[in-house]
């Protein structure tokens, strides 16, 4: 990779979005001689992997792969710790004074991945009567999951952990929480107690699995 870094994973969560909105996760080539000739041709039409979205999509974005968000989404991405960003196209949009956004093509096709697009991540879910809990992924980066409380429930916890909540209002851990709020259960919180009626996105490090 370029700038000392080993890439940036991410994820997308979708909490809503217009009609038809959709999103770009890797490309048609089947080479790199060809995703480098499309790309020096500029066939995005031809290229990208275009795919519509719903409230509720989540989508697994290895480090490598090309990826866009489409107008009218609103999501919420975890991701790797990194600041690096290269830009292949820009849809040929300009800022107020004209200028249009530096692209890092050959930068771009050096690290750009030829992989077929896996969206099968083999989600588990786990149900009772007050409690769901979805399992999008876990993985050497980050473990996602959604928890969907409709009274009081508790969950063990193992790191801290990010919480955003995406939908309801309630409590977590006697604090009041309500959608569009962020904050960290801290390694000393042994688990997440809710109460009230919450959608959270959680997410956090394993460390089993980064041995």
């Amino acid at each position: 990779m370029n700038e000392d870094e080993l890439g940036k994973s991410e994820c997308w969560y979708i909490i809503a979005c217009e009609k038809d909105s959709e999103v770009v996760i890797g490309h048609q080539a089947r080479t790199k001689d060809e995703l480098i000739r499309r790309i020096d041709e500029g066939e995005w039409d031809r290229l990208l992997n275009k795919i519509k979205v719903e409230p509720g999509d989540f989508f697994y974005i290895p480090s490598g792969t090309i990826h866009a968000v489409g107008e009218g989404i609103i999501l919420l991405e975890i991701q790797q710790p990194s600041d690096t960003t290269y830009r292949i196209h820009d849809y040929d949009r300009v800022d107020q004074d004209g200028k249009r956004r530096e692209l890092q093509i050959e930068k771009a096709k050096d690290v750009a991945t030829v992989l077929p697009t896996d969206l099968d991540l083999h989600v588990k879910v786990k149900k009772d009567k007050r409690l769901t809990v979805t399992r999008y992924l876990s993985s050497i980066y980050f473990t996602v999951e959604k928890w969907e409380a409709d009274g009081e429930a508790a969950i063990p916890l193992e790191e801290f952990t990010l919480v955003s909540v995406i939908g309801g209002q309630g409590k977590v851990n006697g604090a009041e929480a309500r959608k569009g709020d962020h904050f960290i259960l801290t390694s000393l919180c042994s688990e997440a107690r809710l109460s009230g009626n919450l959608e959270i996105i959680a997410c956090w490090i394993d460390r089993i699995n980064c041995r």
